[in-house]
C-alpha cells in the first residue's frame, strides 16, 4: 500500500491528537480509581476498564486511517457517536458513579464530540469514499445503482448493538451493582432484582 498522502495526514492530525487526549482521560480516571479503590464501587472500575479498552481501540482506527482503511474510518466514526451518546448518559443520568467520575465523563462527552464532529467533516470523508461496485471472476467491477449499495460494516455494527442491548436488559437483574442510588429510578425504569447474582454481569452494564 502506498504511503498516506500529506492532504491526509493533515486532516487526521487533530484526530489523533484528540484520540491522545482521550486516552490521557483514560488512564488519569484509572488512577483516580486506583488511590480512592476503598471507597468506590465495582462500578467504576468496570465503566474505567471498559473505556480504556475503547480508547485503544480508537488509537487503533486513528492508525489504520492514516493508511487509508475506509473500514477504519467508519468504526472510529460509529465509536464517535455513539460514545458521545453513552459519556453524556453517564454524565447528566443518576447512577452508581461518584460526582467526580461524572465531571471526568463529560470532560470525555466533549472529546468524543469533537472527534465526531472532525470524522463527519465531507473534507475527511472524500478521503474514505464508498466502493460500489463489485469484482467477479473476471475482475471487472460491475457498477452497482445507489439503491442497492449498502455498506456491510453498518449492518453488522446495527446487529451488535441489538444484541448488546437485549443482552445488557437480560442481564440488568442479576448485577452486583443494584440497589442503585437513591433517586436512580425517578428517571429509569426499576428492574426486578434477583437475590442470586454474578459480579461479571457488571462488565455489560
Amino acid at each position: 500500500m502506498t504511503a498516506p498522502s500529506p492532504a491526509l495526514r493533515a486532516q487526521l492530525r487533530p484526530v489523533i491528537g484528540a484520540q491522545w487526549i482521550n486516552l490521557g482521560l483514560c488512564l488519569s480516571l484509572l488512577s483516580v480509581a486506583f488511590a480512592l479503590r476503598d471507597s468506590i464501587s465495582p462500578a467504576v472500575w468496570v465503566r474505567s476498564t471498559i473505556i480504556l479498552i475503547v480508547g485503544l481501540l480508537m488509537l487503533w482506527c486513528g492508525k489504520e486511517m492514516r493508511r487509508g482503511r475506509r473500514w477504519a474510518y467508519v468504526r472510529a466514526k460509529w465509536i464517535a457517536v455513539l460514545g458521545t451518546i453513552g459519556f453524556v448518559g453517564v454524565a447528566a443520568l443518576p447512577g452508581p458513579f461518584p460526582a467526580w467520575m461524572r465531571i471526568e465523563q463529560g470532560a470525555q462527552a466533549l472529546v468524543f464530540l469533537a472527534l465526531t464532529w472532525m470524522l463527519t467533516r465531507p473534507a475527511l470523508a472524500l478521503f474514505f469514499p464508498r466502493v460500489n461496485a463489485r469484482m467477479i471472476h473476471t475482475e471487472k467491477p460491475i457498477p452497482l445503482s445507489d439503491a442497492s449499495a449498502r455498506d456491510a460494516s453498518l449492518d453488522y455494527l446495527r446487529a451488535f448493538i441489538v444484541l448488546l442491548v437485549l443482552l445488557h436488559h437480560s442481564v440488568l437483574a442479576y448485577a452486583v451493582v443494584w440497589p442503585a442510588p437513591p433517586r436512580t429510578f425517578t428517571i429509569l425504569p426499576a428492574p426486578i432484582v434477583d437475590p442470586q447474582r454474578w459480579a461479571g454481569f457488571d462488565l455489560l452494564l
